[in-house]
């Protein structure tokens, strides 16, 4: 069976189940989706191929607010602006362990039991991850509490900053101006400050709002 075939024939599989808690197929971008008043919840199938098919869930959360303040200043093309995410992260990158939460298909015979796999990280870690982020106040605590050190919610630390940033503004986060220097000074060591312009120009918007 062709890669492609696979692929569809594991997302298929997994659509009753993803439509129960109201998430769609968007089959072009081996999701589903699921709309909320403050914006978009995501469960993303993230694909490899490597002799065989393997697949790691991933989560996806978007708070419109945040990314309407982001691209002011992002550059993004227009047509990408919609699909943002306020946080992002695979399903492994939060448990911590590299070790699990991956999954191989080598052909249609090993749909049914990763599909039950993958539904078992969906209803036991990726629903209450999105309820629990589904108000400003945890993101904002999830981005900013410890800004000195890694975050596996957002992996590449412009954006990790960046929406620290907003995140914060909007919940009045005591101490908004040392958030902002802390970021600003790690986005300074990194790719020998390639991202500091854009971080200051969104911080500069920031202040105008």
């Amino acid at each position: 069976m062709k890669i492609k075939d696979l692929k569809i024939e594991l997302l298929t599989a997994l659509q009753p189940r993803m439509e129960k808690s109201g998430f769609k197929l968007q089959k072009s971008k081996e999701r589903f989706a699921k709309r909320v008043e403050s914006g978009a919840w995501w469960f993303v199938l993230d694909f490899t191929v490597y002799e065989n098919l393997h697949v790691k869930p991933a989560i996806g959360l978007r708070v419109d607010a945040v990314e309407n303040i982001f691209h002011r200043t992002s550059g993004f093309e227009s047509n990408y602006q919609s699909d943002t995410p306020t946080l992002s992260l695979s399903v492994q990158s939060h448990m911590g362990d590299s070790s699990k939460f991956e999954y191989v298909l080598s052909g249609l015979d090993d749909v049914s039991v990763v599909r039950t796999q993958i539904e078992a990280d969906f209803i036991g870690i990726v629903l209450p991850y999105l309820e629990r982020h589904s108000e400003l106040s945890e993101i904002d605590r999830t981005l900013n509490e410890n800004p000195e050190g890694e975050c596996v919610h957002y992996a590449m630390d412009y954006l990790r900053s960046a929406h620290g940033v907003i995140v914060a503004q909007l919940v009045g986060r005591p101490k908004y101006s040392e958030l902002v220097e802390t970021y600003r000074q790690k986005l300074a060591l990194i790719s020998n400050g390639f991202y500091l312009p854009k971080f200051e120009a969104l911080v500069a918007d920031l202040l105008e709002s």
